[in-house]
C-alpha cells in the first residue's frame, strides 16, 4: 500500500467550483481529479527534462 500524506489546498472559490463540475462530468471525485492533474503535470515535466 502506498503511504499517503494529507495536505490542504486553499483553492479560490471559482476554481473550486470549476473543479467540482469537471469532476462530476468525468464521474470522479474532486480529489481524484486534482491528483490526476498533478500526476499529468509531473509526468510532462519529467518528460521535458529527459528530452
Amino acid at each position: 500500500m502506498t503511504t499517503r500524506v494529507r495536505t490542504g489546498l486553499r483553492i479560490p472559490y471559482e476554481l473550486n467550483t470549476k473543479l467540482i463540475f469537471i469532476a462530476r462530468e468525468m464521474g470522479i471525485s474532486k480529489n481524484a481529479l486534482i491528483l490526476q492533474i498533478l500526476r499529468d503535470w509531473v509526468k510532462q515535466n519529467d518528460d521535458q527534462k529527459t528530452a
